[in-house]
């Protein structure tokens, strides 16, 4: 059943690239596998637990922020020249 667990998270994203055939396997096999259930549980409430606000808001200046802070820190960009 190793195959049907790596195809879990694509089930669950409604991105299985297969036919309907593997979507039915996979829910099988959701019945019998405690470990991936789980999995599926525990992605079904990250909608519920983030809002958009809490995760999008004022992203792009975080991130540029980091960027820019690690760039000073080293003292040299990425491909090895001084900011």
């Amino acid at each position: 059943m190793k195959m049907e667990c790596d195809l879990v998270v694509d089930y669950i994203n409604g991105s299985l690239p297969f036919d309907k055939q593997w979507e039915e396997r996979i829910e099988k096999h959701l019945a019998v596998c405690r470990e991936c259930r789980e999995l599926a549980e525990l992605m079904s409430e990250l909608p519920k637990l983030m809002n958009e606000t809490t995760f999008f808001k004022d992203m792009k200046a975080r991130i540029l922020a980091i960027v820019f802070e690690e760039r000073t820190e080293s003292g040299s960009s990425s491909y090895g020249y001084s900011v």
